[in-house]
Parts: C-alpha cells; structure tokens; sequence
C-alpha cells in the first residue's frame, strides 16, 4: 500500500523524487466546523486561522502525522479510488485510525485554483489545512 500513498503524492502533489519514502508537507491555515450533538447540524466552517505545521507522509508506515499544537497521527487502513470531478476538482481519500483509536476519513484534495488541501473528517468534527509541499 506504501507504493500507492507515495505513487499518488508524487503526481498529485507534483512531487518529482520516486525514492523519498516520507513526504514532507506544509499547513498554512487551519478551519474546523463541529457537528451540534442535539440537533445533528454541522457548523460552519471556522475563520482560517493561520498557522505553520508540518506535516510528514510516510509511506513506509502508512501514516500521516501533523505537528500540531495536538501531534496528530493517522495510520491509514484503507486507500480508495482518486476521484477527478468535471471542474478538475480531484480528491484522494483514505480510511485512517487515529491515536485514540477512531476511526476516520483523511482526503487530499487539489483544487482547479491550484490550492491543495487535507481535510480530516471525523463523525463530530472536521479540520481542513491548506497545504502545499516544501522544497
């Protein structure tokens, strides 16, 4: 599975060396929105905060990891089909576990406006990071 997660950032991300084994990733901004237990309704998306988090693809663990104030890891147990939409919006998900064991949905997802963003979904909350590789 490690060929796939690394073959898939290579080309979405323009990512151009086959032999990294860990890809190395900055969050410039970070929204959230929270789902109302009582009412079942999502918020809205919070004002981006600024922010400078790094965050590591390792392609030989099947993890994501991200340097937040919270680290924040995400072994991936299942990877699904790239979607590309008529807009060229083009999405990458995968299935994660995260450290307290919950499951979730991690997407990477490259914009027409050349923004890529990752966006983690869980049942009760969402966090989305504007990201771009480093150099």
């Amino acid at each position: 599975m490690k060929y796939v997660i690394l073959s898939f950032l290579f080309l979405f991300l323009g990512i151009s060396s086959t032999s990294a084994q860990i890809i190395k990733l900055k969050a410039n901004e970070v929204a959230v929105k929270t789902k109302d237990n009582n009412s079942g309704r999502w918020s809205n998306w919070s004002d981006p905060q600024t922010i400078d988090v790094l965050i590591l693809v390792d392609g030989n663990q099947n993890r994501v990891k991200i340097f937040s104030k919270v680290e924040q890891a995400y072994d991936i147990i299942k990877t699904y089909n790239t979607v590309t939409e008529h807009n060229g919006k083009t999405t990458h998900k995968y299935e994660c576990i995260d450290k307290a064991g919950t499951r979730c949905n991690l997407s990477i997802v490259k914009h027409p406006n050349g923004i890529s963003t990752l966006e983690i979904e869980f049942s009760d909350a969402n966090i989305l990071y504007n990201i771009y590789k480093m150099d």
